[in-house]
């Protein structure tokens, strides 16, 4: 199987070198870090956050097209959704190997050495909040929405919720919230749930509520079903592509045509 899928990663982020040059330099960097709270929550055989981790990790896996390091992921979150956990243990070499197999295709002299806010086209004033646990995600996000108004991260259930609290209390409501469905404290669906709820309590018509995009690497037909039936406004599934996501965005009337 492909260790990494360059062209594809060009195609999905429309042929921008420097974005995909940093998306691997973040997934390079963060994932060691994601291995070993994997291996964390395996030693305290807890298959909740087992298939909660391998998840993140098979999103941020798919986002940097690491192929090989995807599908052993996949292989670990369905091994702790049905809590197999010495299934999962026996895949732990094997994640370890296919990232050291995507680490070395990349010299360090190639890689961007800092990670910075790139600057693509012309900006709106659109309030906008990422709630998203996984780093390369949600920092993706942040630099293909970053032209159109101002990025809030939000890394948990919670901390969305509070977020959008605040906003609407003060009267400057966010105008996006691009969720992802598995997150720690609160997942997805709940934000969303709450979100709506606030929005009603403080009287806002739903017509005049944030915009909603639920982003996940979950594709089957209940979740997207439920997702809606929540009044989310749009779904798209990882690994997030650049034109879906602009495509989203103008057909919710948030950006213009030609800024696309």
């Amino acid at each position: 199987m492909e260790v990494f899928d360059k062209s594809d990663m060009l195609d999905r982020l429309g042929g921008d070198e420097e974005l995909c040059k940093e998306i691997v330099e973040l997934f390079i960097k963060d994932t060691p870090k994601q291995i070993t709270e994997l291996k964390k929550a395996l030693g305290n055989k807890d298959a909740s956050t087992v298939q909660r981790q391998a998840h993140s990790l098979k999103g941020a896996s798919a986002n940097a097209s690491a192929i090989s390091l995807k599908e052993v992921a996949f292989q670990i979150e369905t091994a702790g959704e049905k809590g197999n956990l010495d299934i999962a243990t026996s895949l732990l070499a094997k994640i370890e190997e296919e990232f050291e197999k995507f680490k070395n295709l990349f010299p360090t002299s190639e890689i961007l050495t800092e990670s910075k806010s790139l600057s693509r086209g012309k900006k709106c004033k659109l309030r906008i909040l990422i709630a998203e646990d996984d780093f390369v995600s949600h920092r993706l996000l942040f630099q293909l929405l970053s032209p159109y108004g101002d990025c809030s991260i939000a890394n948990d259930g919670g901390k969305a919720i509070e977020a959008c609290k605040k906003a609407i209390e003060n009267g400057k409501q966010y105008d996006l919230i691009c969720l992802d469905i598995m997150m720690p404290e609160i997942d997805g669906q709940g934000v969303l749930k709450e979100i709506r709820r606030l929005e009603n309590e403080e009287g806002i018509k739903r017509t005049d509520g944030a915009k909603i995009i639920m982003t996940s690497a979950l594709n089957d037909k209940d979740t997207v079903i439920q997702a809606i039936q929540s009044f989310c406004d749009a779904y798209l599934v990882k690994p997030i592509r650049k034109t879906k996501l602009l495509e989203k965005l103008q057909s919710l009337g948030l950006v213009e045509e030609e800024i696309l």
